[in-house]
């Protein structure tokens, strides 16, 4: 599968991180398909809606229990 294909779910909270990792993912796959979710809800929301190759979950989110 080229990273083209590949859809990213990324959940974060803290703005430098969220940052870095997209930076990162950019670079190193560009092409990828990437999507943000700021909140564990959000992540849920997107989950619902799409589909995705792979998903990063911040296992620290406030609401995350």
């Amino acid at each position: 599968m080229s990273p083209d294909q590949f859809q990213v779910l990324l959940v974060e909270d803290d703005e430098g991180k969220l940052r870095a990792v997209r930076e990162f993912m950019m670079a190193t796959y560009p092409g990828v398909q990437l999507s943000l979710a700021r909140s564990f809800s959000s992540a849920m929301s997107s989950l619902d809606h799409g589909t995705f190759s792979l998903a990063l979950l911040d296992m620290s989110l406030p609401t995350y229990d």
